[in-house]
């Protein structure tokens, strides 16, 4: 739930593809970062993970899913460490060509 209250300071990308089809993808750039995934709800459109390299192994990154349409999937990458949030989103943007947005996240 802390995750969800800063989500209006989350990164955001836009991403290509349904949302399960996202969802997954991320789950493993989340994975193949030497992140664990502690939470998943596909069905809810989020996920959790902690234990990036470089930040406290219990610093979490929160990613909340939101379909667009069919094809098109928004991304926002929260945690109570703006920095780290940052990191994430880049990292998933680098790995999957996802762009990130100037929006901001949902309640802002």
């Amino acid at each position: 739930a802390h995750l969800e209250s800063v989500r209006s300071e989350a990164q955001v990308l836009m991403a290509d593809g349904s949302l399960s089809t996202v969802f997954d993808q991320v789950k493993a750039v989340l994975v193949k970062a030497g992140a664990s995934v502690y939470l998943e709800s596909p069905r809810r459109a989020y996920l959790a993970a902690m234990g990036f390299k470089g930040h406290v192994d219990t610093t979490q990154v929160g990613v909340f899913f939101t379909p667009v349409s069919a094809e098109k999937t928004k991304l926002e990458v929260s945690s109570l460490s703006p920095r780290l949030a940052r990191q994430v989103a880049e990292f998933i943007s680098q790995d999957t060509g996802m762009s990130v947005s100037s929006e901001k996240g949902e309640g802002a």
